[in-house]
């Protein structure tokens, strides 16, 4: 349930204030990461628009609502087999399993979702053809922490947790709010985010419909952007891209 649990009996004392929130830059990655990121994205990008990718364009348009020069503008791309490269390939240090192998720069199967500063690879997320037991979604290793971040000099910036959300939104109404994606609903802005959060004049709370998108609804965002933020829960559905499935 949202409204939580019973809390049972409250220890003596007084509790401590939780520290201060502060924001916190997001370094690119190194050089030789970004050229790696940018050959593995153009082969993503062109294996999208050959007939193996028909069913993951048919699946965006359908499913998310992505026109296809939208697909094409922001570069999402995939990738149709799982594939391991040396971490050092990515300008990455050496790290060991549990058990002592070595590691290797995972970059698995699936729609490839880069976040781009410019024309540079500043992050590239997968989302799985087939997870298993496994995570949906894959950050590769390297990335860079900050949201994607779209048209933030706008008056009215709206708050979301998927890329693919805000990738809809801003084609649907980039003329009129900017969108920063945050991954998940207990991210963060960083530094740069931050400080087009603070200069904006509202700042829209529209994580997913869930229990952990209510409460960062309620809590962090009001307390750290106070009177400009208003919680914009998404309906007919539990984030954009259902809600537009379901006929919004």
């Amino acid at each position: 349930e949202c409204l939580g649990r019973e809390p049972g009996a409250r220890s003596p004392g007084q509790r401590p204030a939780p520290a201060a929130w502060t924001p916190r830059e997001a370094t690119a990655p190194a050089a030789t990461w970004q050229e790696r990121a940018r050959a593995f994205l153009d082969g993503a990008i062109e294996t999208l628009w050959t007939p193996s990718g028909k069913s993951m364009r048919e699946w965006l348009r359908k499913k998310k609502g992505l026109h296809a020069a939208t697909i094409r503008k922001t570069g999402l791309g995939l990738n149709p087999a799982d594939k391991c490269e040396p971490r050092a390939s990515w300008g990455l240090e050496p790290a060991l399993r549990e058990d002592g192998t070595e590691r290797f720069q995972w970059l698995p199967a699936g729609l490839v979702i880069p976040n781009m500063l410019g024309d540079s690879v500043h992050r590239l997320r997968v989302r799985r053809t087939e997870p298993g037991d496994g995570a949906r979604y894959v950050v590769l290793s390297g990335s860079s922490p900050a949201p994607m971040t779209m048209h933030v000099d706008r008056a009215a910036t709206i708050i979301v947790e998927s890329e693919l959300d805000a990738l809809l939104l801003s084609q649907e109404a980039g003329d009129l709010v900017g969108v920063v994606a945050l991954g998940s609903a207990q991210a963060k802005p960083d530094t740069a985010t931050h400080e087009a959060l603070k200069a904006a004049e509202l700042v829209l709370v529209s994580l997913d419909s869930d229990c952990a998108g209510a409460k960062a609804a309620w809590a962090f965002w009001p307390s750290t952007y106070d009177g400009k933020v208003k919680r914009w829960p998404v309906v007919k559905g539990k984030d954009p891209s259902e809600a537009r499935a379901n006929g919004l």
